[in-house]
């Protein structure tokens, strides 16, 4: 984090209304980017399949055996896109906002258990 400790004033959270989004208040003047970061999450996908099938030609997703269940072993991949909208006040108390978008991507193998 690059503020304080403290710096989070509220979180907001409602599965049930809408379980893409998250509302990050902050203390005045904690940060002059923003007032309030709004997270939403879309995009969801998860994917099973064995480390030895072609997954993706790029060279940016590399997936090397370590030694945790063979080459063959299932391979379980999700990924997420979250974007984050920072909302705050810029000069003369003039809304000034910035939006950064985000593609997490996770992979999980099985280990053996001995």
């Amino acid at each position: 984090s690059y503020t304080q400790p403290g710096a989070v004033e509220n979180i907001a959270y409602d599965a049930r209304k809408n379980p893409n989004r998250v509302t990050i208040d902050l203390r005045q003047g904690v940060t002059r980017n923003a007032a309030r970061i709004e997270l939403f999450t879309n995009a969801r996908e998860s994917e099973l399949t064995n480390k030895d099938e072609q997954l993706d030609t790029s060279p940016s997703l590399s997936l090397s055996d370590d030694g945790s269940g063979g080459p063959s072993s299932p391979l379980f991949i999700t990924s997420e896109s979250i974007r984050q909208v920072n909302l705050g006040y810029g000069e003369y108390k003039r809304s000034k906002e910035l939006v950064l978008d985000y593609q997490l991507l996770y992979t999980f193998n099985r280990v053996d258990a001995s």
